[in-house]
This record gives C-alpha cells, structure tokens and sequence, in this order.
C-alpha cells in the first residue's frame, strides 16, 4: 500500500514538472526561441554568418560604386555602354583591364569635362551601343567560335582606339589648365612684384 501510495507521488511530481515545462515553454516559447538564435549564431558566426556578412558588404559596395560610376558620366553619350564594354571585354581577350580606362575613369569623376571630350563620346555612341550588346553576348558563351574570336579581337582594337581618342583629348585639356595656372600664377607675381617695387620707391 505504502509502495503504492509512492508511486502515485512520483507521478504526481511528474506530471506537474512536464506540466510545468509545458506551460514555460507555450509562455516563454520566444525567450526560448531566441536564446537557441543566439547560441546557434553565436556557434556559426566566425564559419558562415560572418562570411556571409563581408560577401552582402562587398556586394553592396560593388553597387553603391557602380551607381556612383554611371552617375558621374551620365551626361556623356554612350556612357553606360562604354562602362559596359570596358568590364566585359578585357576577360574575353585575357586582360586585366582595357589601356586607359581607369584614368578616364578619373577625369570623369573630377567633374570638369573638356567639350572635346564630349564629342568623342558623341562620335562613338552608336559604336559603344553595339560593342555593348555584343559584348553581353559573347560573355554569355561557354566556348568561343575563330569567328566569335575574330569579332573580340575586332572590338578589342575598336574600344583601345576609342580610349586612346578620349585620353588625347584629355592631356590636351591637362595641359591647357597647366599653361592657364602657370599664365595665371606668374600674372599675379608680376602685379605684386609691382605692388612691392611702388612701395619701395
């Protein structure tokens, strides 16, 4: 009877913990939810969450550079179809990046953009639209044909010549400010080397 009266103890004891865990857990499911997060994330952070982490920020980057990239020239016809080509084509003939693109790159950033300039990027706007739309194809290729091969090539003289106009252009405009500042800065010393002789005298 005692060993019986037991076990009816046990059982009630028993029941009340699970039911106790029961109604801790239906209550405080998202305390609970959320310590197991944290400890999982807190597990997989330095192998996966952290990673991950770095890849988003430097996707991000790539596309808060790129809109600034197509900003900038914006005013500049074909300007988006000349960023286009010189990212696509260079990996289809095996080079790192197309002659001179990152110091156009530069000059169009800075703002102060020489009309003759322009004209380049007028002259050249049906030409860059159609490198573009090649380019997007030929990149899509998994095995390049000789004549796919012969029209890279082609483009590839193409975007080397049109890059080598707009850099001429460019020096030009490097050196005229040059001779300007130089012009403007010996014009001021001139006029206070006066200013300085008036009062000696």
């Amino acid at each position: 009877m005692d060993s019986l009266i037991g076990w009816f103890v046990l059982l009630a004891i028993a029941f009340a913990v699970v039911s106790f865990i029961i109604t801790v857990m239906v209550t405080y499911w998202f305390v609970i939810a959320a310590v197991t997060a944290l400890i999982a994330g807190i597990k997989l952070y330095p192998t996966r969450i952290k990673p991950w982490l770095e890849e988003v920020k430097v996707q991000l980057a790539i596309k808060k550079a790129d809109a600034a990239l197509k900003k900038s020239g914006q005013l500049l016809a074909g300007w988006e179809d000349y960023i286009t080509v010189n990212k696509l084509l260079p990996p289809l003939v095996q080079q790192h990046n197309a002659p001179h693109y990152y110091d156009i790159i530069a000059y169009v950033r800075d703002g102060d953009i020489k009309r003759e300039v322009y004209f380049v990027f007028d002259k050249n706007r049906m030409m860059l639209q159609d490198m573009a739309k090649d380019c997007q194809t030929f990149s899509k290729k998994t095995t390049i044909s000789a004549v796919t091969q012969s029209k890279i090539t082609a483009l590839w003289q193409e975007l080397q010549l049109i890059n080598t106009n707009i850099m001429a252009e460019i020096m030009n405009h490097a050196q005229t400010i040059d001779q300007e500042y130089l012009a403007d800065s010996r014009e001021e010393r001139a006029i206070m080397d006066e200013i300085i002789a008036e009062k000696k005298h």
